[in-house]
């Protein structure tokens, strides 16, 4: 695709994410580069990058919606994510929601942190911190100790995420995320619409047209068909088909968590998708 032809992100985090070091005017300067013309960021189960896209998008030549990806467990499909456009950020639902699913992760995180500092991993928690996270806004999470544990022990994410598993599993913590139902009836609610995001990213291609079935059943409008965590082509285009023969949307986006900013903004999501966004919305 031209560098300067028009695309929209409806998926992308900043370091509101636990997962994510994009600094927001970073972002919005790539994408004004890139030609990106539409956007949503979607930090994880969590609102505050929101009111700085709003503010700023325009003045980069951005159209900017309101989004989020919430965490979902589906006692079929397992843990799937929803993305959330245009809901009302003060939404009471929506808040409930993002700090349900923040105080889980933040309990993993303080118990792996609290084992690894016994055990001598982390000496310092003041060090550690300072040398994890990115900006005073950043998400800390069970990510940071991931990059600690790999860059000062040497241990790979595989053998670090086990450990958290086990640390996570002695405790005796257990931590559901809502059911899909829940999370579109609250955006409805709050005046917006939801999208299965990345449907290839956990379920297998024979049990694609399945997902994508029981989710718009559920409520959402579409489903993402164009972004690279479906791992392939193939997968997008499939879901595309999918979702084009159920009228639903294809929507897509970077995904992107971590920009080097070398290269123009990773998405390559058509405009359409966030004009066909914004019409539902406004149905």
């Amino acid at each position: 695709m031209n560098e300067n032809a028009s695309f929209c992100d409806l998926h992308f985090h900043t370091y509101y994410s636990s997962d994510a070091d994009n600094d927001p005017i970073d972002v919005l300067e790539a994408m004004s580069r890139s030609g990106c013309k539409g956007i949503a960021v979607t930090d994880h189960d969590a609102l505050g990058a929101n009111p700085i896209f709003l503010n700023k998008a325009a003045d980069y030549g951005i159209d900017c919606l309101v989004g989020c990806e919430f965490d979902s467990d589906h006692p079929e499909f397992k843990h799937q994510h929803i993305l959330a456009y245009g809901f009302d950020v003060s939404d009471s639902g929506i808040k409930r929601i993002c700090d349900r699913e923040q105080n889980a992760g933040k309990t993993v995180y303080k118990l792996a942190l609290k084992k690894l500092h016994e055990e001598g991993f982390i000496e310092s928690l003041d060090v550690f911190i300072e040398a994890t996270r990115v900006s005073e806004h950043q998400c800390m999470g069970t990510t940071q100790i991931v990059k600690w544990m790999t860059k000062e022990h040497g241990w790979s994410s595989e053998v670090v995420n086990a450990k958290i598993k086990s640390v996570v599993e002695e405790d005796g913590f257990k931590h559901l995320s809502p059911h899909p139902q829940e999370i579109i009836d609250v955006v409805q609610q709050a005046g917006g619409v939801c999208v299965l995001a990345h449907p290839a990213a956990w379920t297998e291609t024979e049990n694609l047209e399945a997902l994508i079935d029981e989710m718009a059943n559920l409520g959402v409008v579409g489903a993402e068909a164009f972004t690279p965590s479906n791992k392939t082509e193939a997968n997008n285009q499939m879901i595309l088909k999918i979702v084009n023969d159920r009228g639903l949307i294809p929507t897509g986006g970077s995904d992107c968590h971590n920009y080097d900013g070398a290269g123009p903004w990773p998405s390559r999501a058509p405009i359409s998708c966030f004009e066909k966004i914004k019409k539902a919305l406004s149905q």
